[in-house]
């Protein structure tokens, strides 16, 4: 049979659980073979020339199959030689490079594909373990972080000490550093104290909700849901634009004269529709917020919500009569992330190859490259993606695969001043699985 996966990209891994390791990646609306089923009917066993072995393990409820699950095969078999899952990793200790890079001026970001939003299966419940220390790191507050594979962690920088908190995905931390947000793909969106007390669900849906965020003081929760598909025209330049977003900006035109002198030209294709909404911490008042199609990886503060949408990077607020505004329209700069009080907005973006880390102001202004390459002479370009803000607006963590020798390499948590100066990866020695799908790293609160 065959099935196609559900607006969003997705993990294959090399057997049928959120455990095993992750194998290979599924674009948005790709189309899959598949050869067989778990005896729970939660994972299908699908069949691709490019995997290890050819072949590999999605979950069921994240894609769309052609036929009844129950007619295929019963398969237990585990592929890419992984006879076992795979243990959640132990943080260490690490000596920090003393090169860094240094910030440079703005250079205009290359044309790439719009992002899928994270489509993880649920985690399982991991082990919980002991502290361990990796040295000072000069810097102040809480950092929570994921490994891309299930498991989340909290990292006292002061202290120099990280633990294992949850299972789960999109960590975000409160501003005052007490309670840590946080999804399970097909289970909604969770709440847990700093300390690991107290954990809840506090949204449930049968949605895809992914990128839950605490509005600053910390009552609310905003989040991206799943709603379905839309339709859009491909400019590929421009992005996906719908015609209603083109006629915000030609107000005297009708519509028809719209589509056919302009987007006549172009393929139109049907895309995941993500929308925002916000509940109040312990799950209650629901409200949907006016949002662009397409709306993910939300991020909130004293002046509003800046989100990613495939129009580029967007501002709304938590207003009945709320509307969303434009900051940056280009379709390939994601995850942005507010600084606090209405400051910067940074946000990663595509370079050909590579991805590089670009700071911009609320009204649009002031766009400016805070990591460039240190050098071109290597054999693979590294990138820089995923930027949060400190609580106080001085600093920003953000993952970099960037090696001592500036060639891409393994994914390390990172941090730099607001302006880009400063640069160096943090003393932790973790592997983290990075999939350019929305993930939510890492998140700095008090």
């Amino acid at each position: 049979g065959t099935a196609n996966v559900s607006g969003a990209r997705l993990n294959i891994r090399s057997g049928a659980g959120s455990d095993f390791r992750i194998i290979g990646k599924a674009a948005g609306g790709e189309e899959l073979a598949v050869a067989g089923r778990s005896d729970d009917n939660n994972w299908l066993l699908i069949l691709r020339e490019n995997l290890p072995a050819g072949a590999g393990w999605v979950a069921a409820n994240l894609v769309r199959l052609d036929g009844d699950v129950a007619d295929l095969p019963v398969s237990a078999e585990v592929v890419s030689g992984s006879a076992a899952p795979a243990a959640a990793a132990t943080p260490a200790a690490t000596q920090a490079p003393s090169t860094a890079a240094t910030p440079a001026a703005t250079a205009a970001p290359a044309a790439t594909e719009a992002p899928a939003a994270t489509a993880e299966p649920a985690a399982t419940t991991a082990p919980a373990s002991s502290s361990t220390r990796t040295g000072a790191t000069g810097l102040s507050g809480t950092l929570v972080f994921q490994d891309g594979r299930g498991s989340i962690y909290v990292y006292d920088l002061e202290r120099g000490e990280v633990r294992f908190l949850t299972s789960g995905f999109d960590p975000a931390i409160s501003n005052d550093g007490s309670k840590v947000a946080f999804v399970r793909t097909g289970d909604g969106i969770y709440s847990i104290n700093i300390d690991g007390s107290n954990e809840q669900r506090v949204h449930e849906g049968s949605e895809l909700v992914t990128s839950p965020k605490w509005s600053p003081d910390g009552k609310w929760i905003v989040f991206s849901r799943l709603l379905g598909e839309y339709k859009c025209w491909d400019t590929q330049f421009f992005g996906c634009i719908t015609l209603r977003q083109l006629s915000q900006n030609f107000p005297g035109v009708p519509p028809q004269i719209l589509q056919k002198n302009i987007l006549g030209e172009y393929d139109r294709i049907e895309l995941p529709n993500f929308g925002l909404a916000r509940v109040n911490a312990s799950g209650g008042e629901y409200r949907d917020l006016p949002a662009l199609d397409s709306a993910i990886a939300p991020d909130w503060n004293e002046s509003g919500i800046v989100y990613e949408s495939k129009a580029g990077i967007e501002i709304t607020q938590d207003k009945p009569d709320g509307e969303t505004r434009p900051v940056l329209q280009e379709n390939w700069d994601w995850d942005p992330d507010w600084a606090p009080n209405g400051g910067r907005i940074v946000y990663q973006s595509k370079e050909g190859p590579k991805w590089e880390i670009f700071a911009i102001n609320p009204d649009g202004s002031g766009q400016v490259a805070l990591t460039r390459p240190v050098t071109t002479l290597v054999d693979e370009m590294p990138s820089n993606v995923a930027p949060a803000f400190s609580p106080d607006g001085k600093h920003i963590v953000f993952l970099s695969n960037r090696q001592d020798d500036n060639e891409a390499g393994a994914w390390r948590l990172w941090v730099m001043d607001a302006d880009g100066s400063n640069q160096r990866p943090l003393p932790l020695d973790m592997e983290i699985d990075y999939g350019f799908g929305g993930e939510q790293v890492a998140s700095w609160g008090l």
